[in-house]
């Protein structure tokens, strides 16, 4: 078992795990996410090397057996220049996942925890990740992690 920082090289383990938290949008939130006629437009090479490569953004991933079994993502964020926010930076986390048969062990946990290092060695210290209604065990996952709920989004459609 090890956690590291995503390497180019890992695109295709990443983008296995990657698939099954897509699959959960999909369908759940369907009215939103289509299916992908390429499966590598679920998460494009070019983001990957980007996310891999920038100062501000990183991927962990956890390996088991020499397989990629889990995943986090996240970049350092800048707050708008809007006068009524205060400014300041946080880590907006874009995902933690793992596979199905590697879930409950730990692993979330320990993802979420080296990304969360990884912003405080950059002197940030503030993290938002948003989180789809329907995935009550995410909620739970953050909520147990010390994550607060600060904000409801909704929605309407007329359709």
């Amino acid at each position: 078992m090890n956690i590291r920082e995503a390497r180019i090289d890992d695109y295709e383990g990443f983008l296995s795990v990657f698939k099954e938290i897509e699959k959960l949008h999909r369908e759940f939130v369907n009215w939103k996410f289509r299916e992908c006629d390429n499966e590598q437009n679920i998460f494009p090479y070019e983001y990957y090397k980007k996310m891999v490569e920038k100062n501000n953004s990183n991927i962990y991933i956890f390996e088991f057996e020499n397989k990629i079994v889990g995943l986090s993502m996240g970049e350092i964020v800048e707050s708008k220049d809007i006068p009524v926010l205060k400014e300041r930076e946080y880590l907006k986390i874009r995902t933690v996942g793992v596979l199905p048969e590697y879930r409950n062990k730990g692993i979330g946990n320990k993802l979420l925890k080296e990304l969360e290092n990884w912003a405080m060695s950059k002197g940030v210290y503030d993290f938002e990740i948003d989180v789809y209604a329907f995935n009550n065990s995410a909620l739970e996952f953050y909520k147990n992690n010390d994550f607060d709920v600060y904000l409801y989004g909704l929605r309407k459609s007329k359709n």
